[in-house]
């Protein structure tokens, strides 16, 4: 295992604090009683045994009723008999049979009272449970519908679905079952049963011998029962005895080697459980040949109803699956009923590599795992109801498509497809790309559509913020271009990337996600350090750049990301319908839209403003840059000059410092006093090397993001979708350690307790436990384990209580805590937070757009470097909207041209949460005293700022063309991923109102 880098170790001194003893002394009152994977598997096994009970007797009640009166109505319609009689006499039989179910069902619905009471709910419904949580569709679908949210409801669903399994059994063997039980008054003598018989069209005997078909039906229903009855018990029976295994692995009692050493034992028995199940189904074969075999299959057809199941008519032999293909025998919806009361059989068969020895009917189709069921347009397993695919596994509303466009903006040493920028042999970047001639001068951005809307009215660019990729915006603009459309307004959204997207070695990752397969992601990202030999798969591993590999980052600057953007404007604006373009930013990325629009892309003597492109700006929980406070020294410029002219390129390439043209400079500035002066500088200066991207120094004294921590996330991503309750993968143990201990990378994520899915993700993002506020968002709380309050903020979150293998997740749809929801009080600082917390952001939506199609959540190489060449200092943003002493007054335009900012004259929407980074009015403030009156069509002439008060500032809203609005209680990523229907919500209103208000009417 890795020793603890600088983080770590501080925070392992904490670990033995008094105020830990004290912590651990409070958890010992609120811990919960232990649940063992064997009491899990005990609780499974009852609940088992007692649905096979409640089947076998229910198909045994049905069946004899049935046989009785087929056997009255074929002597009636054949032989000429009269049937009342005999139909009176069957029908007492039947109601004598039928009142012993109550008691069956009974047993179902009380084991959850008797024998699964230590269990919670979370223990019933998760996939590292019992995994309940898959039979909520089928629940919801009954006739009198269900959930299987707890164990109340839970017994109530599982009895009424294996009486609509049992039902659908019957119908199955005596296609005429429901005709003669409505024709006999039973249906209606019994109303809480037979309610999944499903109701045909009556048949009737067209020939045959009465006494020859009633006697085949009897045949029928009791050999395909003893048949059933073997197949249910060799499902049960492996299906058991996997669980058996698995429960351990996942209650953290074994390991994964443990865990297939135990899978291994078991295949022996279920292949002997599978051998008894096919002797059974071949003594079926010839009972029914035997009892059935003399009649024609017209008269089968006819007078036991076959002809009405779908397919089977004209066949030779209905009763004959070899001989009949189409009919299908009892056996789907039997094994079915072991599907609905053991959700997690298939994935157990599959996980051991025996799904096949079961039939595919085994695993029960469902919406949400990920499957395209035959039934299914698509299945994307996640519960985003706007995307391609709705939460019903139909088509979705919205589309998104990935675009490479060229970009004008090139720098020295970027690669640009030709043999002059080629990266070296065997360098990372060749093994990526497989050859050393690559373009990165592109522009890249993902289009959100609305499925069949046609051209664009509008049309919203957005650029994300710091690490921030373009699937950030991912929710935030489906659910906009749907509610755009409802109020007849066709509108696109354009996320875009920042061109160091091109370096993420995803390709490993996106075939694997293609198969919902985390391992092999895992595999990809982290194998070699886990000492995993490579899958078949995989052709090789990723790479991860650093250093003098991507040096070339360094060239790109603020002006090259405006030059990008504006590729993207003008890909927009180009467009047939002439749409009007809106640029929105994310954090530091309205840092980016403001300087876009402060840009004069002219660097001679005319000017192209960003702003004249575009109809309005955008900005999301940031305040955008503004005019400098003060003018920067000549020292500051000659630094700004030395830097973009090679002095920053070759000091990365070399790792020291260096002057413009790569001469070493040891002793500083001195060392470069001699040389030629570069275009517009004064004096010389001695360049240090900074990180190519954030945290590429391992021995920083925090590892927070790293390009592993973005990759990780694909893994988590890719889990989350089927087992977003199950630990994290990269916290598995495969034999040597896991990914968070072997891998140096992954950073921060060492010090996180095992975690489920969820709570890791939570751990990291929610604004209960991140220790960095442009990472939070408000998306629910882990309440099963100890949580301390450490310094600057920082909550180190505790393994978890005795009985819970791990941390788990609390969603916002379930009771929070108090302490997940505090009450901030009044501002009185621009920047301070306020108001009540809410929790208003998914989990399930952030997990699904961590990782999504070419897309992801985070920028793994955020260029520091490059985006610091014009600061004055190594490391820090100056120089704002106004860069006149460097373009015009040194005449270096082609570093930065940023003179405009006083002629922007669009409308500005500012969309802020009170427990973000811009809590308040006052936030935005700084962007409004830096930019013109607005001179939209929408505005009036009134003043930005009417007030200008610190923390309350008044703006001129909509008729000055500055509007502000805050969402109380939401946090810094809420304002893009909250729910859209909270009532709280003031994000999509608004914006829309702007869009509309500043999109021409077509």
């Amino acid at each position: 295992m890795k020793s603890l880098r600088p983080i770590g170790r501080v925070l392992s001194l904490a670990f033995f604090s008094g105020a830990v003893c004290l912590s651990v002394l409070a958890w010992t009152a609120t811990e919960s009683a232990a649940v063992s994977a064997r009491d899990v598997w005990k609780c499974q096994k009852s609940v088992n045994k007692a649905a096979e009970k409640h089947a076998k007797l229910s198909l045994v009640s049905y069946s004899g009723c049935v046989d009785k009166l087929i056997a009255c109505e074929l002597s009636e319609e054949l032989d000429g008999k009269d049937g009342t009689a005999c139909r009176s006499k069957a029908v007492q039989s039947c109601n004598a049979k039928l009142a012993r179910l109550s008691t069956a069902r009974s047993k179902l619905s009380g084991i959850f009272t008797r024998k699964c009471s230590t269990l919670r709910d979370w223990e019933l419904s998760s996939r590292r449970g019992m995994g309940f949580i898959d039979a909520g569709t089928a629940c919801a679908g009954l006739p009198t519908p269900r959930s299987a949210n707890d164990a109340a409801e839970l017994a109530l669903c599982l009895p009424d679905l294996v009486a609509c399994r049992v039902d659908q059994a019957l119908e199955q063997s005596a296609p005429r079952a429901r005709q003669l039980l409505d024709d006999a008054g039973v249906v209606a003598q019994n109303p809480d049963l037979f309610t999944c018989l499903e109701s045909r069209p009556s048949s009737t005997a067209g020939g045959g011998d009465a006494k020859d078909l009633a006697k085949c039906q009897k045949a029928l229903q009791k050999n395909n029962r003893k048949a059933l009855g073997s197949a249910h018990k060799s499902s049960f029976g492996c299906a058991n005895a996997l669980l058996n295994c698995q429960l351990e692995e996942d209650r953290l009692e074994a390991s994964a080697a443990d865990t297939t050493a135990c899978q291994a034992k078991v295949a022996s028995k279920c292949t002997k459980l599978l051998a008894k199940t096919t002797a059974a189904d071949s003594k079926r074969q010839a009972g029914n040949s035997a009892s059935c075999g003399a009649i024609s299959a017209a008269n089968l057809l006819t007078g036991l109803g076959f002809e009405q199941i779908p397919g089977v008519s004209g066949c030779a032999a209905p009763y004959d699956t070899v001989s009949c293909p189409a009919f299908s025998p009892p056996d789907n919806a039997w094994f079915e009923i072991v599907g609905a009361v053991q959700p997690r059989t298939c994935t157990l068969l599959s996980d051991a590599g025996m799904v096949g020895i079961y039939d595919d009917p085994t695993c029960i189709p469902s919406c949400g795992n990920a499957v395209v069921d035959s039934d299914e347009a698509c299945d994307d397993g996640n519960a985003d109801n706007v995307d391609s695919c709705a939460n019903d596994c139909s088509s979705g509303p919205t589309s998104f498509e990935h675009f490479e466009i060229a970009s004008s903006a090139s720098t020295a040493h970027t690669p640009d497809g030709t043999a002059g920028t080629a990266v070296p042999p065997a360098s990372t970047l060749d093994v990526q790309f497989g050859t050393t001639i690559i373009d990165l001068n592109k522009a890249v951005y993902d289009r959100c559509h609305l499925n069949g809307a046609g051209d664009p009215e509008a049309v919203m660019i957005t650029a994300p913020g710091f690490a921030g990729g373009a699937n950030s915006f991912r929710y935030l603009a489906e659910n906009l271009v749907v509610q755009a459309a409802a109020r007849g307004l066709v509108l696109e959204v354009w996320n875009s990337e920042r061109r160091t997207n091109l370096l993420e070695d995803r390709a490993g990752g996106l075939l694997a996600a293609q198969q919902n397969d985390p391992e092999l992601i895992l595999d990809w990202y982290f194998g070699a350090q886990l000492g995993l030999s490579l899958d078949p798969r995989l052709s090789r591993r990723a790479v991860f750049h650093q250093g003098a590999d991507v040096a070339f980052i360094s060239e790109q600057t603020p002006n090259v990301h405006a030059r990008d953007i504006d590729a993207i404007v003008q890909q927009a604006a180009s467009l047939p319908s002439a749409p009007a373009v809106f640029l929105a930013g994310h954090s530091l990325g309205t840092t980016f839209a403001s300087r876009y629009a402060a840009t004069d892309f002219d660097t001679g003597p005319g000017v192209t403003p960003g702003h004249a492109s575009l109809s309005g700006l955008i900005f999301f929980e940031g305040g955008g840059d503004s005019i400098p406070s003060g003018p920067l020294s000549d020292d500051d410029l000659d630094t700004i000059i030395a830097k973009a002219d090679g002095g920053l390129y070759s000091a990365i390439i070399n790792d020291d410092a260096r002057c413009w043209d790569g001469t070493a400079c040891p002793g500083g500035d001195s060392d470069c006093s001699a040389l030629a002066l570069p275009p517009g500088a004064l004096s010389n200066k001695c360049v240090e090397p900074v990180e190519v991207f954030t945290g590429d120094n391992l021995d920083a004294a925090v590892v927070f993001i790293t390009p592993g921590v973005h990759a990780a996330s694909d893994v988590i991503s890719n889990q989350g979708i089927l087992d977003p309750e199950g630990q994290a993968l990269i916290q598995k143990d495969y034999g040597t350690g896991s990914a968070v201990d072997l891998v140096d990378s992954l950073g921060i994520l060492d010090i996180l307790p095992p975690s489920s899915v969820e709570a890791g993700l939570g751990f990291f993002l929610d604004d209960d436990f991140s220790p960095v506020t442009a990472f939070m968002s408000s998306m629910g709380y882990s309440s099963n384990g100890g949580n301390l309050p450490f310094v600057g903020g920082l909550i180190i979150p505790y393994p978890a209580f005795v009985g819970d293998p791990y941390r788990l997740w609390i969603d916002i749809d379930e009771p929070m805590p108090s302490v997940a929801v505090p009450d901030n009080g009044v501002a009185f600082s621009a920047n301070q937070v306020n108001g009540q917390e809410v929790e208003i952001s998914r989990v399930d939506v952030l997990l699904s757009t961590l990782s999504a199609g070419e897309s992801n959540f985070g920028d793994w190489y955020f260029p520091s470097s490059g985006l610091s060449v014009t600061a004055a200092s190594q490391s820090t943003f100056s120089g704002g909207l106004d860069s006149t002493q460097l373009s015009v007054d040194r005449g270096r335009p082609d570093i930065e041209n940023l003179t405009e900012a006083a002629n922007i004259g669009l409308p500005v929407i500012c969309l802020g949460g009170t427990n973000g980074l811009t809590p308040t009015n006052g936030s935005f403030r700084n962007f409004a005293h830096s930019i013109g009156p607005c001179t939209a069509a929408s505005c009036d002439g009134t003043a930005r700022v009417l007030t200008n008060l610190a923390v309350n500032t008044v703006y001129g809203d909509v008729a000055g063309g500055f509007e502000v609005h805050l969402s109380e209680g939401y946090a810094h990523i809420d304002v893009l991923s909250a729910e859209p229907d909270d009532p709280g919500n003031q994000v999509y209103t608004p914006l829309l109102d702007f869009l509309e208000r500043n999109t021409p009417a077509p």
